[in-house]
């Protein structure tokens, strides 16, 4: 796996970080940070087991937000129209996605709670 392959501007999504995203729709986890954070973990230590992960502002690996967002629109109307078909969903991807709920909770929480 070459880094430097594909765009480094991140006009063009790595077409296993794409399938990676319509994979974890397809198994029920669709909140946009517990993707990144999916994302970021199936780069980091799948794609580039052994090997120097590419550069965090390299958009074809790590897309943003709004990029993560539009492709989990795209693989929920796949799964509605019966594109993509559903996996089972898997526990610690659910337990993750709770924590990162419960901890942007938290954190908004907090923030108000010192500012008022």
């Amino acid at each position: 796996m070459d880094p430097d392959e594909g765009d480094s501007q991140g006009q063009r999504l790595n077409p296993e970080v794409m399938h990676k995203i319509r994979e974890l729709v397809a198994r029920g986890v669709t909140g946009i940070y517990t993707v990144k954070h999916c994302l970021k973990e199936y780069v980091e230590k799948e794609l580039f087991i052994n090997l120097e992960p590419p550069p965090r502002h390299n958009k074809s690996y790590f897309p943003t937000i709004i990029d993560i967002q539009n492709h989990i629109h795209q693989a929920q109307m796949a799964l509605a129209t019966g594109a993509l078909m559903p996996l089972p969903p898997v526990s610690w991807l659910v337990a993750d996605e709770v924590v990162l709920f419960l901890y942007g909770f938290l954190e908004k929480f907090s923030i108000h709670v010192f500012l008022n």
